[in-house]
């Protein structure tokens, strides 16, 4: 009788561990994606604080934004593969943030980046190697998410992650 007692006692323990690793994971991954869209609308600041001639505070501004979005969306990356398949309400919550920071600041902020290549041609090496950088960690991340999302939103996720392959593909080709 103990033993069973006992059992239940743990399954107990288990089922409520278990529920809140869940809605954490969750968590992680929504901030991690208010992250994302936080650092992009920082790099979008910085692009749209281009003007001749550029100025080495405007320059670090823009290769720092730089890095803090690449790390955001590994951080994003990684914490999708080690969460795990997700609701489709859960998936529906992170495609909204997803598709708000993509169309309403990445590929903004890409155009800005191409139109301005003049003004960065001095440094379009390290414009170049930024942005090759930068998009190594998006195809991740958007990897990683659309690995985790149900069945049923895959392709709205798909659809999604190759929105700003035009802008990036464009921008590169202005600083190759």
């Amino acid at each position: 009788m103990k033993f069973t007692i006992g059992l239940s006692v743990l399954a107990v323990f288990v089922t409520a561990a278990l529920a809140n690793i869940v809605p954490r994971d969750f968590a992680t991954l929504q901030n991690d994606a208010n992250v994302v869209n936080k650092d992009c609308l920082a790099l979008k600041g910085a692009i749209e604080q281009l003007k001749a001639p550029v100025s080495t505070p405007v320059l670090l501004s823009l290769i720092t934004s730089s890095n803090n979005l690449s790390v955001a969306l590994i951080a994003l990356a990684n914490d999708a593969k080690i969460a795990g398949p997700i609701t489709d309400a859960q998936a529906l919550a992170l495609l909204s943030i997803s598709e708000n920071s993509i169309d309403n600041c990445m590929i903004p902020a890409l155009n800005e980046l191409s139109a301005n290549a003049i003004l960065l041609a001095a440094v379009k090496t390290e414009v170049e190697a930024e942005l090759k950088k930068l998009q190594a960690s998006y195809l991740a991340c958007a990897s990683n998410l659309i690995a985790i999302c149900p069945s049923a939103e895959k392709p709205e996720a798909s659809q999604l992650a190759i929105k700003p392959n035009a802008a990036l593909a464009t921008c590169l080709k202005a600083y190759a």
